[in-house]
């Protein structure tokens, strides 16, 4: 994470489950507090889930700057007012805007293009929670249908050479998909 292009350093947030509570904001957008509380200390007495939330909420706030988390309608979000730039969405994003077209169009192969190099491997790896593993799956879907996606687009423009390439490649994702095997 960076603020303002200055990296934000772990010793900064003062506990992991700030930037996980950041994290959790900006991929699953405006929570309620009870909802948060359930799915970050669902164990916890009332009193001891009050303080740990708004102690976490603090941090993030010390971290990122005092408005990155805002209370609107009831619910807590990332600020729709900053200008936030993240991966992952973008990688959504493009895998979002390819889906429909043809795999024949130029467009199509570009935007799969740029979708496959945004993905970096396993999303948040050092988080466990339930909501990350399964956004982790999910981008993880995206990116096989992304190097699927390239190969069918090199299969278009009847380089066969490179739609091998990118099947085997997904095929080092996922060996057990046999539509893979079969491409």
């Amino acid at each position: 994470i960076e603020r303002d292009g200055v990296l934000v350093l772990s010793t900064e947030w003062r506990a992991a489950a700030a930037r996980e509570l950041f994290f959790y904001l900006l991929f699953n957008g405006a929570q309620n507090r009870e909802r948060i509380s359930l799915d970050f200390w669902p164990d916890s007495t009332p009193a001891r889930v009050r303080s740990n939330f708004h102690t976490t909420l603090y941090r993030v706030r010390q971290a990122l700057g005092e408005n990155i988390i805002v209370f609107k309608d009831e619910k807590y979000c990332v600020n729709p007012e900053l200008d936030v730039w993240c991966d992952a969405h973008e990688f959504e994003s493009l895998v979002k805007k390819a889906r429909p077209l043809p795999y024949r169009d130029a467009r199509t192969e570009d935007l799969w293009f740029h979708a496959a190099t945004l993905y970096q491997g396993d999303f948040l790896p050092q988080l466990e929670g339930d909501w990350v593993i399964d956004y982790r799956e999910m981008l993880n879907e995206y990116y096989l249908e992304a190097l699927i996606a390239l190969g069918e687009c090199a299969r278009a423009r009847q380089d066969l050479g490179d739609a091998i390439k990118m099947y085997k490649q997904a095929l080092k994702v996922d060996p057990y998909r046999e539509d893979i095997h079969r491409l």
